[in-house]
């Protein structure tokens, strides 16, 4: 007997012989560009794990929402910074955790980023609980220091190549 439970935004199934898959709707990561370079980051504490993280805004994709609109609402919602020079999808989607399910996160760029009003507010509901840029180096660092250690961040700066840029 296969078990599935449907949740809001992802399905656990059982696959005998192999454990729990989890399988989630494809999702988006924002590569906030600021005017001057800097890359705007939201420290997020997860209650469920008791983990803490500096990462991307992102989110869900709502219903026939285009992936751009999607990170540019996502990105306003949680930070509430809004990107002046628009923004652009990379082609092909990251996938997280291959082997455990599907969890595929679009990479959108977004530059001119600045905040909406005075100045960026983190989205407490989510367990955001701050928002600030961050240099090259800064960012450097804080991947090989572990404090950005989710996949989707860091796949989502390598992908985006502003690591690379000098």
């Amino acid at each position: 007997m296969q078990r599935t439970f449907d949740f809001d935004w992802f399905k656990v199934r059982w696959l005998k012989g192999y454990g729990w898959i989890i399988d989630r709707e494809p999702a988006i990561v924002v590569v906030p560009i600021a005017p001057d370079g800097s890359l705007w980051m939201a420290r997020l504490e997860r209650v469920p794990t008791g983990t803490s993280s500096w990462e991307l805004p992102g989110g869900g994709i709502d219903a026939k929402e285009d992936i751009v609109a999607a990170a540019l609402r996502e990105l306003e919602e949680e930070c509430s910074l809004v990107a002046r020079g628009g923004a652009r999808a990379l082609r092909t989607p990251l996938e997280l955790a291959p082997g455990m399910g599907r969890f595929p996160h679009h990479v959108v760029i977004a530059s001119g980023v600045v905040p909406r009003g005075r100045r960026a507010v983190p989205q407490r509901e989510e367990g955001i609980v701050a928002v600030r840029r961050f240099d090259r180096t800064a960012v450097r660092r804080m991947l090989k220091t572990g404090k950005i250690s989710v996949q989707a961040t860091a796949g989502a700066l390598a992908a985006s190549g502003w690591l690379d840029r000098r």
